[in-house]
C-alpha cells in the first residue's frame, strides 16, 4: 500500500477544512438570521404598538431596524448562494470545493457581482449601526 505524498495530502485536508469552515459558516450565519427575525418581528410589534410621545423618533428606529434587515438578509442570501454553488453544482471533490470557493477563475463562474452585494450589504449594515449609536449617544448626552 503506497502513501500519499505528504504535500498532496496536506493540501487535500487544508481543502477540506476549509470547505467545512465554510459551510459551517453559512449553517451558524442561517441560525442566527432566524433568530435576528424573531427578535426584529417582537421589536417592531412592540415598537409600533405601544404609545409614546416620541412616535417620530420611534418610526424612524423601526424603519431602520427594518432595512438592517433586509440588507442582513441580502448577505445571508449571497452566501447561501456561492455556498450552494460550491457544494452542489462544482461539488465533486474536495479541491473542486475549494476552488469554487477561492478562484472562481478556473471554474468558470463569474459572480463578482454576488461578492459585490455580499460585501456592499455588510457594510452598510455596519455604516448604519455605527450611525444609530452615534445619534442614540447624542441623545442621551442631550444633543450636545
Amino acid at each position: 500500500m503506497s502513501q500519499l505524498d505528504p504535500d498532496f495530502a496536506s493540501i487535500k485536508i487544508f481543502a477540506t477544512q476549509y470547505s467545512d469552515s465554510w459551510f459551517n459558516e453559512v449553517i451558524i450565519e442561517s441560525l442566527t438570521h432566524g433568530m435576528y427575525t424573531a427578535l426584529l418581528s417582537v421589536v417592531v410589534w412592540r415598537i409600533l404598538s405601544s404609545a409614546t410621545i416620541y412616535r417620530r423618533q420611534v418610526k424612524i428606529l423601526a424603519g431602520i431596524s427594518a432595512f438592517m434587515y433586509t440588507m442582513a438578509t441580502m448577505h445571508l442570501a449571497m452566501r447561501w448562494f456561492i455556498a450552494r454553488w460550491a457544494f452542489i453544482t462544482k461539488g465533486g471533490t474536495d479541491e473542486a470545493r475549494y476552488h469554487a470557493l477561492i478562484d472562481w477563475t478556473t471554474t468558470g463562474a463569474n459572480f463578482a457581482w454576488a461578492l459585490m452585494i455580499n460585501d456592499v450589504a455588510a457594510g452598510i449594515n455596519i455604516l448604519v449601526a455605527d450611525c444609530v449609536i452615534i445619534w442614540r449617544c447624542w441623545i442621551i448626552w442631550d444633543k450636545n
